[in-house]
């Protein structure tokens, strides 16, 4: 399918889409979107599962964007959404006819937050996630963070309500080398168990690496590490 609104918003893709009383809803697309004039527009790739059924809900949607705002801001990501109640894996056959767009014959909608796949306490979790990863550029290189971030809510059937925010970037400023951040904020509700849990690293990028350095008078180094727990089991 190819649509083409006045050269202002271009897009081109599969879809399919699938209703009955006895399976529910499955819609499925694969396109690309172009929105405003060439040279000074946003670029992006979609890929999207929703199932609807007696059993539950299920949806992924991935959307890669390129925006160039000239010397303003550059952004070149990959974001995606979650959600799933099934308890389990969902996965979708692309037809034959469509495969030659989309590239695989096969989409999932997992049945488990990123990260947390095979881990036996997130098994059967009901939860909603929102994740990116990509790199950004502000004002000509003033500012770039090049990493990825991961929201997560669940209801769990061994940990109870969770709420768990996860960074891993490098961040490159003009000041500073390029400098290495990664950790996981949560929240837990579950009895006794109820608390808050957080572990957060900042350090250089690679071993010895310097942090500062203002020519031979001054050069800062090391890593940090901030670890908090207040609920009454081991977090991981």
């Amino acid at each position: 399918m190819e649509v083409n609104l006045f050269g202002l918003a271009k897009l081109d893709g599969a879809l399919d889409f699938r209703f009955s009383e006895s399976e529910g809803l499955t819609a499925f697309a694969d396109v690309s979107v172009s929105v405003g004039p060439d040279g000074f527009n946003i670029k992006a790739d979609a890929t999207g599962l929703i199932v609807i059924n007696s059993e539950g809900v299920a949806v992924r949607m991935i959307l890669g964007v390129a925006l160039d705002l000239g010397p303003v801001a550059k952004l070149d990501a990959e974001l995606e959404l979650r959600l799933n109640s099934f308890g389990r894996d969902i996965v979708y056959n692309v037809p034959k006819q469509l495969q030659d767009r989309t590239g695989f014959a096969t989409f999932t909608i997992p049945g488990a937050p990123p990260g947390k796949e095979g881990d036996p306490d997130w098994e059967g979790a009901t939860y909603m996630s929102l994740g990116g990863r990509g790199v950004l550029d502000l004002m000509s290189g003033a500012l770039i963070l090049n990493g990825d971030f991961n929201i997560i809510i669940a209801n769990t059937p061994v940990k109870g309500f969770v709420f768990e925010l996860n960074i891993a970037a490098v961040l490159d400023l003009p000041v500073f080398k390029p400098l290495a951040v990664e950790g996981t904020l949560g929240f837990v509700v579950n009895g006794g168990d109820t608390g808050l849990y957080g572990s957060l690293y900042v350090g250089g990028v690679g071993p010895g690496s310097v942090l500062l350095e203002i020519g031979s008078v001054l050069s800062v180094g090391g890593n940090f590490l901030l670890q908090i727990n207040t609920s009454a089991a081991e977090q991981k």
